[in-house]
């Protein structure tokens, strides 16, 4: 082993040191680190930090035991023939496929604006955290759609192929949805605030634009534009700002985009419609988000809009912020998401409406249900006998009159349930703490049924119209967006299920990585 370049492991933030061996023995290694780590431009710049990178500068000498590393052996580093780190873009052309090589591997491209890794047909992406425009030019789109779907497949592979790129992938399922005519699946996964929402949103736009002349490609026809402008919408009602991301999805969503068949005699197939399923909705939200976290998008959206459109969704909202609602409060209010202000994304949300045919009257009904949903926070119970009551006469006639509802039933219905026993009915009444979390669910059910309605809105407005059964059918490309990993300081039954899905996910991922490894 003496001579050769290594990793060795070393504590977090670090994980891993690239190192030359200069003596071994059977229990025991000794080695000279010999490059400092690839990441530290963007450690964190604590004393910790800065006194663990001094300990494993390059030069310095560590002796470690050889008992903690798989078969007694350290990892070796991928190097070229010049002894520098070998850095390619597919993963499993690596001579060494490790944890450390992989991980240089992809720190290494992405500190050259290289987010994208290949690993065999999967695409690795890690979030550069900005925007590269040349890595989206029409240009790198050209080559790719070139590559993928124009080429002849009789023709020989290009001398240098396209890199890595999602669009490779987005290129190649619809070229294989072209010549085959069998449906395709994109799956998008990784760990909370990756960069799988923004990922989906370039995929779909691209696939968008594949079948369409170059002249026309800025001009979408009408179904494409409702298409794309869907994703807006959906994220103000499903998306939030987490401690991880600042538009968090915190829904699963798969998207279907349905294309028309060839024409006779071949050529290209182009997008005329889209289906979405949404499942496991963050219910847990609506009723308050975590410290540093925010609700759902839309109600601050709501609440930073002119004063003239919330009088006109609720006459009582004009004047009211973040702090006047329980379940939103002023944390979060204010905030710049991806660049813009509440007040302006509101514009958007309220233009996508426009543009999937929601009229005046049916968003200014879905905003008073946000509305709605948002004063059910501020009815409070206090003790009373063996049961409650409202302590906030004033908020509970607000979300009667929100309801259409009298105050007197609404408050029974708040504060007792209902037991049926054969033929007989009892009424009990509800401790404050259970009145308390029966309100909350009534929220969240509420708010849940109104993000179905509108997909189901979206659906009807996006939806193509099944062909005649003596009709080709559609072509379906789906897209899966779902959530990433989870671990909060409270984790609910939602977390447990996306982190099942997440690794089911996974495994699927392993498997496919070894199917392309056995092919290679």
């Amino acid at each position: 082993m003496s001579s050769s370049s290594v990793y060795i492991s070393a504590p977090p933030p670090l994980v891993w040191v690239a190192a030359t061996v200069v003596s071994s023995t059977p229990s025991s290694a000794t080695v000279t680190v010999i490059s400092p780590h690839p990441a530290s431009t963007v450690l964190d710049d604590s004393d910790s930090t800065a006194t663990l990178l001094q300990t494993y500068a390059a030069g310095t000498t560590h002796t470690v035991s050889l008992a903690s590393y798989p078969n007694s052996s350290l990892p070796l580093r991928n190097s070229s023939d010049d002894g520098s780190l070998l850095v390619l873009p597919d993963l499993i052309s690596l001579p060494h496929l490790h944890e450390p090589g992989i991980l240089a591997n992809l720190s290494s491209r992405h500190a050259a604006s290289q987010p994208y890794t290949a690993c065999g047909d999967i695409v690795l992406a890690v979030n550069p955290y900005q925007w590269l425009p040349d890595l989206y030019s029409a240009d790198v789109k050209a080559a790719v759609n070139h590559e993928r779907v124009f080429a002849s497949p009789s023709a020989p592979p290009p001398a240098t192929p396209s890199p890595p790129h999602i669009y490779a992938t987005s290129a190649q399922a619809y070229a294989d949805l072209l010549r085959s005519g069998a449906h395709q699946s994109i799956l998008v996964s990784g760990e909370s605030g990756a960069g799988k929402t923004e990922t989906v949103k370039l995929l779909m736009s691209h696939l968008a634009e594949i079948g369409l002349p170059p002249a026309a490609s800025s001009e979408m026809s009408p179904v494409v534009r409702r298409v794309l402008d869907s994703n807006p919408l959906l994220e103000a009602f499903g998306n939030a700002k987490t401690s991880r991301n600042d538009n968090s999805s915190r829904f699963g969503k798969y998207t279907q985009l349905q294309f028309a068949p060839p024409a006779p005699g071949g050529g290209t197939i182009e997008l005329v419609g889209s289906k979405c399923e949404a499942y496991l909705l963050e219910k847990s939200r609506v009723a308050g988000a975590a410290e540093g976290e925010r609700v759902y998008h839309v109600f601050y959206q709501l609440l930073a809009a002119p004063e003239e459109v919330k009088g006109g969704v609720w006459e009582e909202l004009k004047g009211l912020s973040g702090g006047d609602f329980a379940y939103v409060g002023e944390e979060g209010v204010g905030a710049i998401i991806e660049g813009e202000t509440d007040a302006a994304k509101f514009e958007r949300t309220v233009a996508a409406l426009d543009t999937l045919g929601v009229g005046e009257e049916a968003r200014r009904d879905l905003l008073r249900g946000i509305c709605t949903v948002m004063q059910f926070g501020n009815v409070s119970f206090a003790a009373v006998d063996d049961g409650s009551a409202v302590s906030a006469p004033a908020a509970l006639a607000s979300l009667a009159s929100l309801l259409g509802v009298p105050a007197a039933p609404l408050e029974k219905a708040l504060t007792h349930r209902t037991v049926v026993a054969r033929s007989d009915k009892y009424e009990v009444p509800l401790t404050m703490d259970a009145a308390g979390e029966g309100r909350d669910a009534f929220a969240k059910e509420l708010y849940q049924r109104l993000f179905l309605w509108l997909v189901a809105t979206i659906n009807s407005a996006t939806s193509a119209p099944e062909p005649p059964r003596s009709a080709p059918k559609l072509g379906v490309i789906g897209l899966l967006d779902i959530f990433g990993f989870e671990s909060f300081k409270t984790n609910r039954f939602e977390q447990l299920c996306i982190n099942w899905c997440n690794e089911k996910l996974q495994q699927k991922f392993t498997v496919d990585v070894f199917r392309s490894v056995v092919q290679e």
